[in-house]
């Protein structure tokens, strides 16, 4: 039941983050976050989420290695569309979002024992 708050919340906490390390495409609304996107306020907050998580769970190892895995297939997706397109715009946010919440919900699975 964990993983899709998992996946969630690593996914949409790695979007400030992007915002503010890669520069906006010339077109787009990202270039109007890009001054109030706040990382620190984005791992306040899914720190808090990940802690209920913890006491929720016994799957510490499994909320650990979603964390790393999601951050790493994010920050991938994202420095890949951003050459591709020339800069962060809403539809590079969306990808990296959607593509990383697979991800993890693919690893959980797989270390919960249900492989495809």
């Amino acid at each position: 039941w964990y993983a899709p708050v998992l996946a969630a919340t690593v996914a949409r906490g790695m979007l400030p983050w992007a915002i503010q390390r890669f520069p906006a495409a010339s077109v787009g609304l990202v270039s109007v976050f890009e001054r109030r996107a706040s990382p620190t306020v984005a791992a306040i907050l899914s720190g808090l989420v990940l802690v209920v998580l913890l006491y929720a769970t016994n799957e510490g190892s499994v909320l650990v290695s979603g964390v790393i895995f999601g951050a790493a297939v994010s920050l991938l997706v994202i420095r890949w569309l951003v050459k591709r397109f020339g800069g962060v715009t809403g539809d590079v946010l969306g990808a990296s979002v959607e593509l990383t919440e697979i991800a993890v919900l693919l690893l959980c699975s797989i270390r919960a024992g249900h492989a495809l």
